[in-house]
């Protein structure tokens, strides 16, 4: 699989996708829809349909697009769909753990959703320094050879560093919880 930059969609490009359940095109049209859509209740259904998606490119993207929807919208049904991270935290892809990493520090940021630590979660480790061992892992991991495009910031805490296959890097600074967040999206095999 190649990465592609995440388009707006048409609504009938989007019905075809879902009509064919092919995984090319819905791991992106899921991200289309958290990323464009005006309706956050139409985005959150999209994701919430896809989160159990057999091909894990398609079910770790629309967990990461919960935690787009939560950016953009500043709501989401957290009765429904703060299991549904917690679960993807347990799920047997790394690219879905790691989306749901970022889906749960997002819904906490941007909707003050409250976790617990989850003890079966391969992602998280009570201890802080073999958490961010097992990020920067991960982060260099999914980098290894990829050629810098362009660096850009989209706001002062944050830079922004695109690959030229697409991949996209993002560094942001909470200051009020004195944390960096890392970001990765990409398109990614499933041993990544």
């Amino acid at each position: 699989m190649r990465y592609e930059p995440i388009k707006h969609y048409s609504e009938a490009e989007i019905k075809n996708a879902v009509k064919e359940n092919n995984a090319d095109k819905l791991l992106l049209m899921v991200l289309s829809v958290a990323l464009y859509s005006d309706e956050h209740e139409y985005a959150e259904n999209f994701c919430v349909q896809f989160s159990n998606h057999e091909h894990f490119n398609v079910r770790g993207n629309a967990i990461l697009g919960f935690a787009h929807i939560s950016r953009i919208h500043g709501k989401l049904n957290e009765i429904r769909i703060k299991p549904i991270i917690e679960n993807a935290l347990k799920d047997a892809s790394e690219y879905v753990r790691g989306h749901a990493v970022d889906a749960m520090d997002e819904t906490k940021f941007f909707l003050n959703w409250k976790y617990e630590m989850l003890k079966s979660s391969v992602i998280y480790d009570k201890d802080p320094k073999k958490q961010l061992k097992k990020e920067e892992k991960r982060a260099t991991k999914l980098l290894q050879g990829k050629i810098i495009k362009k660096i850009c910031r989209s706001r002062k805490a944050e830079i922004i560093i695109d690959f030229k296959d697409g991949t996209r890097f993002s560094i942001d600074w909470r200051g009020h919880e004195n944390e960096l967040d890392l970001s990765i999206t990409g398109n990614f095999e499933e041993n990544d």
